[in-house]
C-alpha cells in the first residue's frame, strides 16, 4: 500500500463519505496513510485482519 493519496480536491472534509481501509501487515505505513486520509475525510475506518502485527 502506498502512502500517496490524491490531494487535488477541496480542502474541506467530506462528511458524507466513509473510507474503509483493510490493513494487512501494514504496521509500518498505516499511521501515515490514516493521517493523510483524515485530513480530507472525517470518517475513516480501519479493518484489522487479525494478524500478529500491531495494526
Amino acid at each position: 500500500m502506498s502512502a500517496n493519496v490524491k490531494t487535488d480536491f477541496a480542502p474541506e472534509q467530506e462528511t458524507d463519505t466513509y473510507i474503509i481501509v483493510a490493513a494487512y501487515n501494514e504496521e509500518c505505513t498505516i499511521f501515515q496513510i490514516i493521517n493523510k486520509l483524515r485530513s480530507y475525510y472525517s470518517n475513516v475506518v480501519v479493518v484489522d485482519d487479525g494478524l500478529g502485527d500491531e495494526v
